[in-house]
């Protein structure tokens, strides 16, 4: 096997392993924010344990060949489209609202990219609720209504 095959594959099982976490916390009873959360610290605590996958990634995307990235792009996909369920659920409760998901979405996973590669160490016991509250926060809510009705 090529080294490209090695790395392929890697992050091929990477993928599969960091949908199946983030399912099974989406899968678990609370509430949208409650479950969020989880999502968040289910997705730090991924990268944290295994760091080679963030080299991994970075790695495919510097060769701009899209072949070499397709698992990880079709994880990120997915993910997307596990937390607009998520937010459109959290809205049909009335939780909360985000103005606009499919903006917002990407800008969450993005910073939850920065904070795994970049953040402090050891994470902060409250890192994932200090990631959501920030999340759920104007101006990314809809108004009039504020994202957050009441404590969590």
């Amino acid at each position: 096997m090529t080294r490209f095959g090695r790395y392929a594959a890697l992050l091929e099982r990477a993928s599969r392993q960091f949908i199946a976490r983030i399912e099974d916390e989406l899968g678990r009873p609370g509430s949208p924010r409650q479950r969020l959360r989880a999502v968040v610290a289910a997705s730090i605590a991924f990268f944290d344990e295994q760091p080679h996958v963030s080299d991994l990634i970075q790695r495919a995307e510097a060769h701009r060949d899209p072949s070499r990235l397709r698992p990880w792009q079709q994880a990120r996909q997915q993910m997307q489209e596990l937390l607009l369920e998520l937010l459109a659920e959290a809205k049909a409760a009335g939780d909360f609202t985000i103005r606009d998901p499919e903006v917002s979405i990407p800008m969450l996973m993005g910073g939850l990219r920065s904070i795994v590669r970049f953040g402090r160490q050891p994470r902060a016991r409250d890192l994932a609720e200090r990631i959501v509250n920030a999340f759920l926060q104007e101006p990314s809510c809809q108004p009039p209504t504020p994202c957050l009705k009441g404590p969590p």
